[in-house]
């Protein structure tokens, strides 16, 4: 109570020097804002995450409007090691702000109103329904309405509890010292962190040799496909090779090349056994009958000459010279065929005048 009179004793020195000022100063001076009260907090005990807490104030309205604004930050804020034990309410005092700074952490910043928003400063408490920020330390801030003064609280620790389901996803803090890094655990989440970009460009990397790897390989098998494809195509049966085909068309070809030889042989005995019948029956004699050989008896100038108009000998020469010339054509058919791509395996259709 004591240090709440001195309090409000100060504040009316400084409202009457203001307005001192003001009566005899010169017109161009300028003069801070005025509070509009005297706004104290009380300590503030630590808190729990995801639990009420319950925070006090002590407010004595001098004029303007009692409305203000509650918000929780740890901008500017220390961050400690956690406190072993809890804080008790009393009156609290600018000068106990300070804190150790061995080993500070920097979290992620927050500044965040907890008060449904305008609230009366009239009122002796504020119960914040549920602490949604994560552990670290904070103040509590008090913003008026009227004027942009900010009575801050002095800084308190929240804990992490057993129920955290409350909390925003946030990044986790980075413990740094005056000389050291103090915080392993951290250390170790940072180099993971730090290490999964190089895995996924080494995953990246791989990937891509692999795709090229792939594509090498199927333009290759593709132009020895078009290569193979060409070759074949320009086969003709002077460019035939045994190495080519599969050993069953050799076999194909074999059997009907023998085949086409041994006809050839017959028709070329039957020719041959022709001609020799045709050079017979031209060196023999005409028959000639008996009656014709006395009449030429009685002329002595007249030789035996063969009987070159007689009927039978004309037709038997015809018909020689007809079988000589069909086994000749015959011949020369069992030639073509001998070289057509059926005898040589690559069809499978007979060429014409082909005969089983």
């Amino acid at each position: 109570m004591q240090t709440l009179l001195v309090t409000l004793f100060n504040s009316a020195l400084f409202h009457f020097g203001s307005a001192l000022g003001q009566g005899h100063g010169s017109a161009s001076a300028t003069v801070g804002p005025t509070p509009p009260s005297v706004f104290e907090w009380k300590i503030v005990s630590n808190m729990v995450t995801c639990h009420p807490a319950t925070v006090s104030w002590l407010y004595s309205p001098l004029f303007g409007s009692p409305l203000m604004s509650i918000s929780i930050s740890n901008d500017g804020v220390a961050q400690p090691v956690a406190p072993s034990t809890f804080a008790v309410g009393s009156l609290s005092t600018h000068n106990s702000r300070s804190v150790s700074r061995g080993s500070v952490l920097r979290r992620a910043p927050v500044n965040q109103e907890i008060s449904p928003g305008l609230i009366s400063a009239n009122l002796p408490n504020f119960t914040w329904p549920q602490v949604n920020v994560s552990a670290g330390w904070y103040e509590l801030q008090a913003t008026f309405a009227v004027v942009t003064n900010v009575a801050p609280s002095v800084p308190f620790y929240v804990e992490n509890g057993t129920d955290v389901s409350c909390l925003l996803p946030a990044a986790p803090p980075i413990s740094t010292s005056t000389s050291t890094l103090t915080s392993k655990p951290t250390n170790r989440v940072g180099a993971s962190s730090s290490s999964s970009p190089r895995a996924n460009v080494i995953g990246g990397v791989i990937g891509g040799l692999v795709v090229l790897v792939g594509l090498i390989t199927a333009c290759t098998c593709y132009y020895r496909y078009r290569r193979r494809a060409r070759q074949w195509t320009s086969l003709t049966s002077t460019t035939y090779t045994s190495t080519i085909f599969p050993r069953t068309a050799e076999l194909t070809s074999k059997e009907r090349r023998e085949y086409i030889t041994n006809q050839l042989a017959a028709v070329q005995t039957q020719l041959a056994g022709l001609q020799t019948k045709t050079a017979t029956a031209a060196d023999a004699p005409a028959p000639v009958s008996d009656s014709t050989s006395a009449n030429l008896a009685n002329f002595p100038n007249v030789s035996m000459a063969p009987a070159g108009g007689d009927g039978a000998g004309i037709d038997a020469e015809v018909r020689l010279r007809t079988q000589n010339e069909t086994l000749q054509a015959r011949i020369r058919i069992l030639e073509e065929q001998l070289q057509s791509q059926w005898a040589l395996g690559l069809s499978d259709e007979p060429p014409p005048g082909y005969l089983e």
